[in-house]
């Protein structure tokens, strides 16, 4: 497990070893700190071995560290609904990230009113139709970066985006970085390493 690249890793503590965190699940960007703290757990030991000086303070500071990481959640999420009517809204903006899609259109095929589904959206995702469309489109584009050899210009025409100029200011915003650096993290931040 160690020796592969990593994209998503939990970490669950018990209550009898922590104390709860403010959020119940919280969704994070790995510092390289964390990164190297959650790689040296995982070489510490059988799970059935009592807790040694050393793995004990280990866990201790992953445990302050990613509290602390957690006060910041990540923007990489995608909102969810509760209702039929939004779920159908978000499952229709997801599949047509490349299209050129609009509210009007999302409304008409769930079957709302434009001024229906935005206020459902708002209410249940806390968000407006175009920052999830936004949202969607970083995700999606930040998969493809880390998953792919695509070039730049190609990830931005295949979550929507029509000019290289506006995708790159899109990504920059959303991540604080460019497409480029963003993948060259990939590239150097893989748990083997």
């Amino acid at each position: 497990m160690l020796n592969q690249k990593m994209s998503v890793c939990s970490v669950l503590f018990s209550s009898r070893f922590a104390p709860a965190p403010r959020a119940a699940l919280s969704v994070f960007e790995m510092t390289p700190l964390a990164r190297e703290i959650v790689k040296e757990c995982g070489r510490t030991g059988e799970e059935d071995e009592p807790l040694s000086e050393y793995r004990l303070s280990l866990f201790r500071t992953l445990q302050m560290v990613t509290w602390r990481l957690a006060e910041t959640p990540s923007k990489a999420t995608i909102p969810t609904g509760r209702s039929r009517g939004v779920i159908r809204a978000l499952a229709i903006t997801e599949s047509l990230l490349a299209e050129p899609l609009r509210f009007e259109d999302v409304s008409r095929m769930t079957r709302q009113t434009p001024r229906t589904l935005a206020r459902r959206l708002l209410a249940e995702t806390g968000q407006r139709w175009g920052e999830i469309l936004r949202r969607m489109r970083m995700i999606r584009a930040i998969e493809m970066l880390a998953e792919t050899d695509l070039a730049v210009t190609e990830i931005a025409l295949s979550v929507g985006y029509q000019s290289l100029s506006a995708f790159n200011a899109s990504f920059r915003s959303f991540t604080g970085q460019t497409p480029t650096a963003y993948r060259d993290g990939f590239k150097t931040s893989s748990f083997g390493r």
